[in-house]
């Protein structure tokens, strides 16, 4: 379950890639066969919508956060969405952006599908380390590129 640095005490660079690309080859066939299934059985078009938490981790350092180069790639996650249309008044696929993160997926969902009216938060992104995960430090501005 080791990852980032945690894993590469362990391996080397090309044992991480290869290792995250058979995770994700393997787990790409688990969800295509299972949506193909949810699909087929519904007897209506279902919502689904796929989220990672967080994409590889190849240099993440989690002991040393604000001197981390790899926030992209930490920050690129899966966002799939599968959005059929009942008549709604707005269509949850034209809320969706380039940028959306996942505090506001829900809030399309509930918005497009149920008549809420919640409004969008702001797309920011956090860290924290293991030994303060409560002490989040914002690089918002560093994947943007508004800010060193």
């Amino acid at each position: 379950i080791a990852d980032a640095t945690e894993f590469m005490q362990l391996a080397n660079l090309d044992e991480y890639i290869q290792s995250y690309r058979s995770q994700a080859m393997a787990i790409n066939s688990m969800l295509q066969a299972t949506i193909e299934k949810i699909l087929l059985q519904s007897a209506h078009p279902p919502i689904i919508i796929i989220q990672g938490d967080h994409g590889p981790g190849s240099t993440y350092d989690f002991n040393n956060l604000e001197n981390n180069t790899s926030y992209v790639e930490r920050f690129s996650i899966l966002n799939a969405y599968y959005f059929p249309d009942y008549g709604t008044q707005t269509s949850a696929r034209t809320m969706l952006y380039e940028s959306i993160s996942p505090v506001n997926t829900f809030r399309v969902l509930l918005n497009a599908y149920f008549g809420a009216q919640y409004p969008l938060l702001e797309d920011r992104r956090y860290v924290s380390n293991f030994d303060q995960p409560l002490n989040f430090l914002e690089i918002t501005g560093q994947l943007t590129g508004t800010q060193p």
